[in-house]
């Protein structure tokens, strides 16, 4: 029986509400795109949750069960375990590995597959049509990921920190290192960027990135899904910047210079506008520890 050509792996744990939002939205895509089961398949990966994801899954995927599948461990394997778990499902020629709190813009799998049938990138960098690689002024081609990691650094620094969201990449099955992403596991939260990025560096290939909004994330940020305070995403962008740097021998990648670069946007954006980044933000105010994590980026940010 012929497989998929994408596979569509979403990890999720007790956030049902934000799941239903984005089975929706690809089943919306399977409809209006008229794709068939052997385009693309989704995976979703409940991770011991203790909310209604199961009812949730079974409600919105009723009328085309062809195209999921639904598996629920019996106890947390913790986020990288299900994430990597993901990076390696599926029978299709490529995979993407998409957060449970986001949606699909309009007519993105039509778009997707698209350009993946007739182009055959070996990585391809999603968008949300917003500022996420303006520098590099996007649609754009490149050679391979040494071009990609070289013209970034150059251009637009930040791209190379926001690359570690899984849902921003879609790659070919077979540019994915397990062994070293599981390695990464323990240390950090994107572990899937070391994997992705050796494989890519080893095994070659064009890489694209569009302009096109394929990816739409919230504007109020969710709460993480055990309401625990996230990870420090900024020593998670560091650790990334700092192996880059040596893997792709690209001594002008500036771990701390970029940290300082995000934190004076981050800072100066809730100053314009601080009503909407307290509204944002507003669930993760009442996990404790938030608030000593944002006094020290405030004094980082006066400090430098």
């Amino acid at each position: 029986m012929p497989t998929e050509f994408l596979s569509l792996c979403i990890p999720t744990r007790n956030r049902a509400w934000l799941l239903r939002d984005l089975l929706r939205s690809i089943s919306r895509e399977i409809r209006s795109g008229s794709l068939a089961p052997t385009d693309i398949h989704t995976y979703v990966f409940d991770n011991a949750s203790t909310d209604d994801t199961k009812a949730v899954f079974a409600e919105e995927t009723r009328t085309l069960e062809a195209y999921f599948d639904y598996a629920r461990h019996p106890e947390n394997i913790g986020a990288a375990g299900n994430q990597l778990l993901c990076a390696r499902t599926g029978a299709g020629r490529y995979r993407w590995v998409i957060g449970d709190d986001e949606t699909l813009g309009q007519g993105a799998l039509p778009y997707l597959l698209n350009v993946l049938h007739g182009e055959a990138p070996a990585w391809m960098l999603v968008s949300d049509g917003g500022w996420y690689g303006r520098g590099l002024r996007p649609p754009r081609w490149y050679a391979d990921v040494r071009e990609f990691v070289h013209v970034a650094n150059q251009d637009d620094p930040e791209t190379l920190m926001t690359a570690g969201c899984w849902s921003m990449n879609v790659f070919r099955s077979d540019c994915f290192d397990q062994e070293l992403a599981e390695q990464h596991a323990g240390t950090s939260t994107y572990p899937h960027f070391f994997g992705m990025m050796r494989a890519l560096k080893e095994r070659g290939g064009r890489v694209f990135f569009t302009d096109r909004a394929v990816v739409l994330f919230r504007e109020r940020r969710p709460s993480p899904s055990d309401n625990e305070l996230p990870a420090n995403s900024d020593l998670n962008w560091r650790r990334c910047l700092e192996w880059l740097r040596d893997e792709f021998n690209e001594p002008g990648i500036d771990p701390e210079g970029q940290s300082k670069a995000v934190s004076r946007r981050m800072i100066q954006n809730a100053l314009h506008h601080p009503w909407q980044t307290f509204w944002n933000h507003s669930r993760l105010l009442l996990i404790p520890g938030t608030w000593i994590r944002a006094v020290r980026r405030i004094w980082y940010y006066i400090r430098n």
